[in-house]
């Protein structure tokens, strides 16, 4: 019988694209060396000094992206680090664990997996996702299909976007046992996908009213969240015990975060290959 070779998953990592604040998200260009974008750095750098988590995910953001500053993946790395160290940062959490899985000078897949896993815990749709992809693709050195149905499971009742190819292309390929993926071909058929004539695929519309949320611009975004980071932090920690989410500059909406504008592209590839009986 033909067997399942491997899927390669290809993370390019615009991982600054998208911010994401407690009220609202912007998306943030590259390379900017304006003056306007070297003061946002400084006031962001201050702001991650006096102590601020959500400052320093977005500072790791910044070096990431050469926002104001020279690209240095080493001081996004360790700003994204300490976000999640300090703060708990979903969305820091989850660049880390991509920059460990996708940049071949900081690849290590256990410690992109460990912040992944953080993200998930959390019910970072983007996380789920990427794990999943993990545990699914072979390439990554990883490979075990029942990690990959919970991860890839939880990404699809989450309705992340990008689930919705490969849990068709599982769910069709018959060189894929069923008996590997239960969770996701159950939830699968709890809310089946609709696919048009022209083969786009699409979730159900659910009778729940949709509201359109238009995110303002990025100055002002910045602006608002410098803010609420003019007094230092009087004490930080890794335990908030106790602390209601407006007091938590990491408590937010992670959904600004976890669409395609955080990567700079995410190709699923199907490579199949024969094998004996």
């Amino acid at each position: 019988m033909k067997m399942f070779n491997h899927v390669i998953l290809l993370i390019g990592v615009l991982l600054l694209s998208t911010l994401v604040f407690p009220s609202a998200a912007a998306t943030l260009p590259s390379n900017c060396q304006s003056e306007l974008c070297k003061n946002y750095f400084n006031d962001f750098r201050i702001a991650a000094k006096r102590g601020h988590p959500q400052a320093m995910s977005t500072l790791g953001q910044f070096y990431y992206h050469a926002y104001g500053t020279e690209k240095n993946i080493n001081e996004a790395l360790k700003y994204f680090k300490r976000a999640s160290r300090l703060g708990g940062d979903s969305a820091a959490q989850l660049k880390a664990g991509i920059i460990y899985i996708s940049e071949e000078s900081h690849k290590d897949i256990e410690q992109g997996i460990k912040y992944l896993k953080k993200a998930a815990k959390k019910d970072y749709k983007a996380a789920n996702f990427v794990l999943g992809m993990i545990y699914f693709d072979e390439s990554f050195g990883k490979q075990e299909f029942q990690l990959a149905d919970k991860y890839l499971a939880a990404a699809y009742k989450q309705r992340y976007k990008e689930v919705a190819k490969i849990a068709l292309f599982i769910k069709q390929d018959d060189e894929i046992p069923a008996k590997f993926f239960p969770k996701l071909l159950a939830a699968m058929n709890a809310v089946p996908l609709l696919e048009s004539a022209n083969g786009n695929i699409t979730w159900p519309q659910d009778e729940v009213e949709v509201i359109t949320v238009t995110s303002p611009p990025l100055e002002t975004v910045l602006r608002e969240q410098l803010v609420t980071y003019r007094r230092p932090i009087k004490t930080t920690g890794t335990r908030f015990t106790g602390k209601s989410c407006a007091e938590r500059t990491s408590c937010y909406a992670s959904d600004g975060v976890e669409g395609m504008a955080d990567y700079s592209f995410l190709t699923i590839s199907y490579n199949r290959a024969a094998s004996g009986q």
